[in-house]
């Protein structure tokens, strides 16, 4: 099987710009960040293959069931089980062809790992990147037990940069000299491409790009991740979880192990972290996105009722976390769902869609540049 071709017009698949090319692509005005970035002097901006972004206040609160909501100049305390849109620092805009204000590149949002582990989580598929007013807006959720306390300027999720480097030739004139112009700069930044088939994700983990213990499961190219027997409960605590002290709390602090080897009942809103069978080994040419509760997957369960269909219907497709090109070591998963939901050991409990760089990337996890947070980490960790 030939190794996957982002360039090549005929494939099926997601792109990504990687490192190497998003500041190229903001130098040419396709991406527009207002206030500019000094990325000189915030190197940890730019992720291997994001750019993250960071809490500037909040615009409303979407579930309002909790009094105790507060944001004030310096923080904001996010209510266990509750929803809000929040404002970044800046906003990132996506510029069309001038006259033909198409856009080809596309943004599309994920909370980071450190966001994720205490309870935080983005909506709607990673969709809720807004371009509203003078600030880019994301909606977050938290599903834990505690209300978690963010300060403001913490980064607390991460933008990709989805490229259609085909764009004129599926729908425009392509003999336009100007749009022909732009299209060749698009088609030049180095990308990566989502992975659709398993021959394909064979072929890459023969190449040695990607390395899965103890073995790959995978259906149309995407890896599945099963429940190993160690679980655990986030503990309910006396005050807030304190974001930008977390290096503080400890396992114990946070977490209580559970009992899943004979099958676990998960309470709806019952924050469950699971280690994972696999652990990974990615080189710089690999990176992959996880999804819980894939449509197919889930319609596909003859025990789902229409009823909790409707009460999940907003944790169905939900975008739920990002390894990073370079990452090595284990994973863990947080199952979200609003009815009771079993797991067993052996279960598959996500799936990971795989983007391959045939270039790598500039930066890989784990460089001192990067403020990587969990790498060689075999057991889950909330410190750095």
């Amino acid at each position: 099987m030939k190794i996957p071709d982002p360039l090549d017009i005929n494939r099926c698949g997601i792109r990504i710009l990687s490192d190497k090319v998003i500041l190229a692509a903001i130098d040419a005005g396709f991406i527009s960040i207002d206030p500019k970035i000094d990325f000189s002097l915030e190197k940890n901006r730019l992720q291997p293959s994001t750019l993250d972004v960071k809490l500037d206040y909040v615009d409303e609160f979407i579930s309002r069931r909790n009094n105790s909501v507060l944001f004030n100049e310096d923080e904001l305390i996010l209510p266990a089980h509750s929803e809000c849109v929040l404002n970044l620092t800046e906003k990132i805009s996506f510029e069309g062809f001038g006259d033909y204000n198409h856009k080809f590149i596309f943004p599309s949002v994920e909370g980071r790992s450190s966001v994720r582990r205490p309870g935080g989580y983005v909506l709607y598929m990673g969709n809720t990147f807004i371009d509203a007013g003078s600030r880019s807006q994301i909606e977050l959720g938290n599903y834990s037990c505690n209300n978690i306390v963010f300060e403001k300027n913490e980064r607390i999720g991460q933008v990709f940069f989805k490229i259609d480097p085909f764009l004129d030739k599926y729908y425009f004139n392509y003999e336009d000299k100007k749009l022909v112009e732009i299209m060749d700069f698009a088609r030049s930044l180095e990308m990566g491409v989502e992975i659709n088939s398993d021959d394909e994700l064979k072929s890459i983990v023969a190449e040695k790009y990607l390395d899965i213990s103890p073995s790959v499961i995978s259906k149309n190219g995407f890896i599945a991740v099963r429940a190993s027997d160690k679980a655990y409960r986030m503990k309910k605590l006396e005050d807030s979880l304190v974001f930008s002290k977390r290096d503080e709390y400890s396992n114990d602090d946070l977490l209580e192990p559970i009992d899943i080897s004979n099958g676990y009942k998960i309470m709806p809103k019952e924050h469950i972290i699971i280690e994972t069978i696999e652990s990974f080994d990615l080189s710089s040419h690999v990176g992959i996105r996880f999804w819980d509760n894939l449509l197919g997957n889930v319609l596909g369960n003859i025990n789902i009722s229409a009823v909790d269909l409707f009460k999940n219907i907003d944790l169905i497709n939900l975008s739920d976390g990002w390894i990073d090109p370079g990452y090595v070591g284990g994973f863990s998963r947080q199952p979200k769902w609003n009815s009771p939901r079993f797991v067993r050991p052996g279960d598959i409990i996500g799936y990971g869609q795989v983007f391959f760089y045939p270039k790598g990337t500039k930066n890989m996890y784990g460089d001192k540049i990067l403020d990587s947070q969990y790498n060689n980490k075999r057991e889950i960790a909330f410190s750095n």
